[in-house]
């Protein structure tokens, strides 16, 4: 997030790292990346530095149970597989714990390596890697059998079909919230619903190809890796699931001769449907996550600027998957 939380108290953040974790952090510093968590760089006295993340219980960021479950899903992992970043356990062996009532944080080694941005495409080489780092992370489901799992069904259905019954009238949550209704009165209520119909028929015809799960990452983007000598490294994994490998996969390639190389680095068959589903899913879940936030109370800043760019782009992506469906 761009913006830190008003409602975190800094000092109580420092006390549970000295307390749980045993840092000591000469300072920390509020770093404005990523969407969906709050994330600060934790630097000792030694000069050892730390990334910290905090969700927003309150604000339906994540579930506790949910983030415990794939936040300890991933330091099985990391103990495993090099090229996962994954939480230092605290002084218990607990990898997440409570600020208050409202926010669960975790803390992560420092890593270090060139990143990139969610938007940007990676190179053959890269996709090639990456690929390979993946495969190993779909292979290795049988080393956390806790780790949640991802239901198929779009979990904020019900509040995008309520919301596209309300736009006849005025929507008041904020500065966006019109702006928001306009957004998807432009685009038209019955194309938003045709491509849920869309999903849904991919969906039928990805369980009647029996497409098996896996544990997969969740958001492989350019953003989500950093490089270090052309190996990559998946950081950001509070959206650990079990569901099929293609989830992970669209957004590295859909090309059929990259995907063949993943399959024999010792990945699956890949089901080109599933690719389209998984797609599909990843806008028609943003959108539910912006109109949520829209049509709640929200501000004029910069999050929320981000957040209405997020919803017009992954509306058009939508309707167009579904117009080419």
């Amino acid at each position: 997030m761009h913006e830190p939380p008003p409602e975190l108290d800094t000092s109580a953040l420092t006390a549970l790292l000295r307390e749980r974790w045993g840092l000591a952090p000469a300072s920390l510093e509020h770093a404005p990346v990523g969407f969906g968590g709050y994330h600060w760089t934790a630097v000792e006295e030694s000069g050892r530095r730390w990334f910290v993340t905090a969700w927003d219980l309150a604000a339906g960021q994540a579930r506790l149970p949910t983030l415990t479950a794939a936040l300890d899903a991933t330091a099985t992992l990391a103990a495993r597989i090099d090229g996962v970043v994954g939480p230092a356990p605290d002084r218990e062996g607990v990898t997440t714990r409570t600020l208050g009532t409202r926010y669960a944080v975790a803390v992560f080694p420092w890593a270090t390596g060139a990143g990139g941005a969610h938007g940007e495409r990676y190179s053959p080489a890269q996709r090639r890697a990456l690929l390979g780092l993946l495969a190993s992370v779909h292979g290795s489901s049988r080393l956390v059998p806790d780790a949640p799992c991802l239901a198929p069904e779009l979990p904020g259905r019900a509040a995008l079909e309520r919301a596209l019954d309300e736009l006849s009238t005025p929507w008041t949550g904020g500065p966006y919230a019109e702006p928001a209704r306009a957004a998807l009165r432009e685009r038209h209520p019955d194309a938003v619903r045709a491509t849920l119909a869309h999903f849904d028929a991919l969906l039928a015809r990805t369980r009647a190809e029996g497409v098996p799960s896996v544990l997969t990452h969740g958001e492989p983007h350019p953003g989500n890796v950093l490089w270090t000598e052309g190996r990559p490294a998946l950081i950001d994994w509070d959206t650990v699931r079990l569901a099929p490998a293609e989830r992970d996969l669209w957004q590295v390639t859909e090309d059929p001769a990259e995907l063949a190389a993943y399959t024999e680095a010792g990945g699956g068959p890949v089901s080109p449907t599933a690719l389209r589903l998984y797609r599909l899913r990843w806008d028609l879940d943003e959108i539910t996550l912006y109109l949520a936030q829209f049509r709640a109370p929200h501000d004029g800043g910069r999050d929320s600027a981000v957040a209405f760019d997020g919803l017009v782009e992954s509306l058009d992506r939508a309707l167009a998957e579904r117009e080419h469906g």
